[in-house]
Order: structure tokens, then sequence, then C-alpha cells
């Protein structure tokens, strides 16, 4: 506890450092550093200091894909409500991101996120994001949706994954490119 308390102020100036690879390092182990006070007080002082970090605020897309490919390392780590009711918001922001690489580490790090938050959660407010990358223009970000395809199934059921996400397969069969 009293390594929290000290670590804790460092760790949040850090993410606001001007310079752009101590952002880009100290995003990538915000995971760590919130196992060691996994609270919702940590939580709520963490969350501005992320919105920073997301676009249009950040600038450097490596910040944003460095926070991308780490912030829902988070989710096991606060569990299933504190997620939904605060990390949900940045997933959002950052699937939006205009830098595919920003995307990709999302897409990539997607199973942290659906084993903690349920189906209900998944289905709301995650599919639509999931429906419109599996059309993204960059092909890299497609085929990682494509790879994410088994776990979701997994999370989501036979019954409601053939509902939702069948209508993508159909796209991806005629795609240009032969990698997706």
């Amino acid at each position: 506890a009293k390594a929290a308390v000290s670590i804790i102020p460092l760790y949040l100036r850090l993410l606001n450092d001007p310079e752009v690879e101590v952002r880009t390092i100290a995003a990538a182990r915000i995971a760590a550093v919130a196992a060691v006070s996994p609270t919702k007080e940590f939580l709520e002082t963490l969350m501005p200091v992320m919105e920073k970090l997301t676009s249009p605020r950040e600038h450097s897309q490596h910040v944003r894909a460095s926070l991308a490919g780490a912030v829902l390392g988070l989710a096991p780590v606060f569990g299933a409500q504190l997620t939904v009711d605060y990390l949900i918001s940045i997933f959002l922001q950052l699937i939006r991101d205009e830098c595919p690489e920003v995307r990709l580490q999302l897409i990539n790090n997607l199973g942290l996120l659906s084993s903690v938050v349920g189906i209900d959660v998944l289905s709301q407010s995650l599919l639509p994001s999931i429906k419109e990358l599996g059309k993204d223009r960059q092909w890299r970000v497609r085929l990682g949706i494509i790879n994410a395809m088994p776990d979701l199934a997994g999370y989501l059921g036979e019954e409601k994954f053939t509902a939702e996400l069948s209508g993508l397969f159909v796209t991806w069969l005629m795609d240009p490119v032969f990698s997706v």
C-alpha cells in the first residue's frame, strides 16, 4: 500500500511527460501499474489522464497505439463493473482513431475485454464497432477482426454470433486483398 502511494503520482507524471517516448512507454505499462492499486479511486484518477492520451488530444500515434495495446489489460484488473463504467468509453474513443495501428492494437487484445464483460455489454457496446472494423479500409484491421472471430464466437455463442456477424464473412470472401 505504501508503494502504491508513492508510485502512482510518479506514474501519472510520466503519462503527462512532454516527451513522446516517455508517454509511449508509460502507456504500455498501464495495466502493470494498475495491478499495484486496483481500486476505483485509482481508476478515477487515471481516467482523465487516459482521455488526454486519446485522439485528438494526443498528437502522437505511437502513444495512442501504446495505450490501445495496454488499456484492455485493465479489464481483468478492475473487473466487469468498473470496466463497463469507465473503460468502455476509452475503448470506443480508441477504436475510432484515424490511425490503423491504434485500431489494430485494440483488436489484438480484444480477448482481454471479452472475457471480463458480459455478453450484453459485448453486444451493445462492442459489436457495432467490431462490424465497422470488419469493413475498415485498412486490410490489416480487417484481418485482425477475422483473427478475433473464434474468440468472439466463443463469447457470443453460435446463435448470436451467426445472427450478428455472418454477413461480414461474405464480405471478406470477396475482399480484394488475398491475405484477408
